[in-house]
Order: C-alpha cells, then sequence, then structure tokens
C-alpha cells in the first residue's frame, strides 16, 4: 500500500483528464503480478459511498500507450456484442508509463476449466458451465479476427515464429527434455508441414498472439478478455492452436480427465469446422510450434525465479512425461 499510495496515486490524481478527484479515497493499492517487463497494481476508491477496483499496468521496457490503444480499438470492436468484450480501458498516464482499467469480476478461464473437468462432476453444473464458457471463447476469437486487412499475405513461419524454433529445440536438447529420436522425428514432421504451405496464403486477422486461458474472464454468462501486449495482425490458426495447447495443458495432472478435456477442445474446435479463415495445415504448424515452444519453457523452470513454482517443481516429472508424450502425438498427426 505504502509504494502505491506514496509514488503511483499522487500521479494518477494529479494527471490530467483523470478520473479521479481530490475527493477519491484509495481504500487499498497492492502489488497484483509482477513480470519482467510489466507491473500491475490492483488498487480500490472510494467515491462517496461507493467503492470501485481497479488494475493499473505499468511498463518496463516498451511503450504502454500501445496496448492501451489496442483495448480502447478492441472495446469499439466487441461495442455491440452481447456478453463477449474486453476489459474497460479508462485511462493512459505517460508520466508512469501505464494504463488503468476497471476491474471484471471474472474467474480465469484456466481456474474454471481446471475445476470443471476433474475427475468428479462431470455430468454436473460445472461441466455446463465449462461449454458455455468454451462456446464463447470461439466466438470471442471469431469476433477479434473482424480486424483484417484485405490483402493476401504469403504464409512464411520464420518471420511468424522467428527463430524460436531452433532455440527451442536446443534448449530441449540441452536438458534432456526430449529424446534425440523426438527432436530428430518433430524436426522432419514440422519441416513436412511447412512445405505443405509453401506459396499458399492467407487475410492477416487481429491475433491476440499470447493467447492464455487465465487471460480471459468469466461470469455469468460474460467473457472479458486481457492482456493485449503482443497483439498484431497475423494467421487467423495462431491464436486457435494457442487455446487447444492451453487445453491440452489440463492433460498433464493426474486430477483431470482427459475425456472432459477432449470434450471442451471438441466443442472449441466444432465452432471452427466450417470457418472460412480455418487453415487445417497451418493449424497443424502453429499447433507443433507451439507445443515445442511450452516443451522448451519446463526445461529450463528450475532457473527461472518468475516461474519457479512448487507445483512446477514438484509435479516436474509429470510435465516431462506429458511434454514427451503430445510431441510425439502430434508428430504423427
Amino acid at each position: 500500500m505504502d509504494v502505491f499510495q506514496e509514488k503511483l496515486w499522487p500521479k494518477i490524481v494529479d494527471f490530467e483528464g483523470t478520473i479521479f478527484s481530490s475527493h477519491s479515497i484509495l481504500t487499498k493499492g497492492e502489488l497484483y503480478h509482477d513480470r519482467p517487463r510489466t507491473s500491475v497494481y490492483r488498487f480500490t476508491v472510494q467515491e462517496k459511498n461507493e467503492l470501485e477496483t481497479y488494475y493499473l499496468k505499468c511498463y518496463r521496457s516498451g511503450e504502454a500507450v500501445g496496448e492501451y490503444d489496442v483495448l480502447v480499438n478492441l472495446e469499439n470492436l466487441f461495442s455491440e456484442e452481447k456478453n463477449l468484450g474486453v476489459v474497460k480501458p479508462l485511462l493512459y498516464i505517460p508520466d508512469i508509463n501505464g494504463f488503468i482499467t476497471k476491474e471484471f469480476r471474472g474467474v480465469n478461464l484456466y481456474r474454471l476449466i481446471k475445476k470443471g473437468t476433474l475427475l468428479v462432476d462431470f455430468f454436473g453444473k460445472k461441466n455446463g458451465f465449462n461449454v458455455d464458457a468454451v462456446d464463447k471463447l470461439a466466438l470471442w476469437f471469431k469476433v477479434l479476427q473482424r480486424n483484417t486487412i484485405d490483402k493476401e499475405q504469403q504464409y512464411d513461419f520464420s518471420s511468424v515464429l522467428g527463430s524460436n524454433i531452433d532455440k527451442d529445440l536446443d534448449k530441449c536438447s540441452n536438458t534432456g527434455m526430449l529424446t534425440d529420436r523426438s527432436l530428430s522425428m518433430f524436426e522432419e514432421v514440422f519441416s513436412s508441414k511447412v512445405k505443405l504451405l509453401e506459396n499458399r496464403s492467407y487475410n492477416p486477422v487481429g491475433i491476440n498472439v499470447d493467447a492464455k486461458l487465465w487471460n480471459f474472464l468469466f461470469w455469468e454468462g460474460e467473457l472479458r478478455a486481457l492482456d493485449f501486449v503482443g497483439y498484431k495482425l497475423g494467421p487467423a490458426n495462431y491464436d486457435i492452436a494457442r487455446i487447444w495447447i492451453g487445453l491440452n495443458w489440463l492433460k498433464a495432472f493426474p486430477t483431470n480427465s482427459n475425456k472432459k478435456v477432449s470434450f471442451l477442445q471438441e466443442k472449441f474446435m466444432a465452432q471452427f469446422k466450417e470457418y472460412e479463415l480455418f487453415n487445417e495445415e497451418a493449424f497443424d504448424v502453429f499447433r507443433m510450434a507451439f507445443a515445442l515452444e511450452i516443451t522448451a519453457f519446463y526445461s529450463t523452470i528450475f532457473k527461472d525465479p518468475f516461474r519457479k513454482k512448487f507445483r512446477n517443481t514438484v509435479f516436474f516429472p509429470l510435465i516431462k512425461k506429458y511434454y514427451r508424450e503430445l510431441i510425439a502425438q502430434l508428430c504423427k498427426c
């Protein structure tokens, strides 16, 4: 509270165009989320007799205005959509290289779906709740992808994925996360799938890039998204593949039902079966790339102070087994 109240709150209140006044009373302010590039603070303000909660996202590197402008544009894009949208952007403050959003009191989809896919209560209300959330998630991406330009581009995975594939292969090799045979098979299959898309083109659409389940909040039928650090125009299949990988991750734990997770994956993918922007070959390429990316990420988890969590270290043998099996599975698809 002291850091927020002494260093950040005065700049928020004194900023020209601020939504707060000298009569606004700060009742709580705390560091909510900390990462190498950004910090997020959660704070509560009393206005007359009402309490409202907000989030302040500050950038250490890069410009916060980029993500703020994306949120403003997406709020307009989703303005006519019932129960779909983004967290509400309220104020950009250059002095602290940050912006404020209003709290949406929902449950993140990762937590919701993880709870609903436990080995019990499959046919209870929790599962139905998950199905509704997953259906809305697919619809949310279709709305996002209305942001497009009418200019086809050829698939170029070297530019879309950068040099990450080679780096991720090296990490998995150097740490022993994947066997030499698995790495060789991955390279062969991945290269052949990329080759299938040579000279093929797509219409660039809005993509989140970092589409993770915990960046979506769901409550009473409403879905809101947050975190658009990497937003850009790209292939529609990019985000769809990330969500598939995110759902599949729940199969790593013995407490969750693979059958339930697969059921939700099928529900999500069914929304794109007849979708004109969906390309199965491109989806396969991105799915393999993201599976390798996260495998490489977990291979160095013990050296990452931000993500070396108790769960990750205790369950590491299970995690390693899961990713070895996932890579083998995708190489056979």
